[in-house]
C-alpha cells in the first residue's frame, strides 16, 4: 500500500506523463532513442572505468553519430581523446557538432582549446574569427578567446583580441560600451 507520501511526489511525474503522451504518440521512436543514447554514454563510462578507452571512443563515436550536437557525449569523447592521447582527431567531430549548432559556447571553446593544446596556432586563430562571425552580437566569443590566449601564456595577444575582436560596441565587453555607461559624478 502506497502512502500520502508516495502519491504526492509520484503526482509531477504522472501528469507529465499524461501531458507528454501524445508527443510520444508523435515521435515514437524519441523516447527509444534517448535510452539508446543513455545507454552508449553508460556502457562508455563504465568501460572507461575499466580501462578500455578504444571501446568507450567507440562508443562514445556511435552516440555522436546518432546525436552530433550531444554535450555529454562530445565531454565524454573529449576526455578519452586526451587518456589516448589523439586529441587531433577530435577536431573534425567539434566541426560536426557546430554545423548542427553553430551558437554552442562549449563545442566552440572546445576547439579553440584543442587547436590551443595541438599548438595549431593559425587554426586557433582562424576558429577564433569564425567563432565572432557565427554570433556577432554576443560577448561570450571575445572573452573566451582572450582566455585562451592567455592561457596558452600569450596576454599581449589576449589583450589584442579584446582590442581588436570586439562586438561592435554592442556589449558591455567593449571599452567603447564601457565607456558610453559610465558617467562620472559631477557632484564631487
Amino acid at each position: 500500500m502506497m502512502g500520502v507520501r508516495g502519491w504526492r511526489w509520484r503526482a509531477p511525474w504522472l501528469g507529465f506523463c499524461l501531458a507528454a503522451a501524445p508527443l510520444a504518440a508523435q515521435q515514437p521512436d524519441s523516447a527509444a532513442a534517448r535510452q539508446l543514447q543513455l545507454q552508449l554514454l553508460r556502457s562508455a563510462t563504465a568501460r572507461e572505468a575499466v580501462g578500455d578507452l578504444t571501446g568507450a571512443e567507440a562508443l562514445l563515436r556511435e552516440a555522436l553519430r546518432r546525436q552530433p550536437a550531444s554535450v555529454a557525449a562530445i565531454l565524454s569523447l573529449e576526455r578519452v581523446l586526451t587518456k589516448e592521447g589523439h586529441r587531433d582527431t577530435l577536431v573534425p567531430v567539434l566541426h560536426d557538432f557546430l554545423s548542427h549548432d553553430p551558437t554552442s559556447v562549449l563545442a566552440w571553446l572546445m576547439l579553440l582549446r584543442t587547436y590551443s593544446a595541438l599548438d595549431r596556432v593559425a587554426a586557433l586563430d582562424s576558429a577564433a574569427h569564425a567563432w565572432l562571425r557565427a554570433v556577432p552580437e554576443s560577448p561570450a566569443p571575445v572573452r573566451n578567446i582572450a582566455s585562451v590566449w592567455r592561457t596558452r601564456g600569450e596576454p599581449r595577444r589576449a589583450l589584442a583580441v579584446l582590442a581588436s575582436m570586439r562586438c561592435a560596441g554592442r556589449c558591455a565587453c567593449c571599452p567603447a560600451a564601457a565607456r558610453r555607461s559610465f558617467r562620472p559624478s559631477s557632484t564631487g
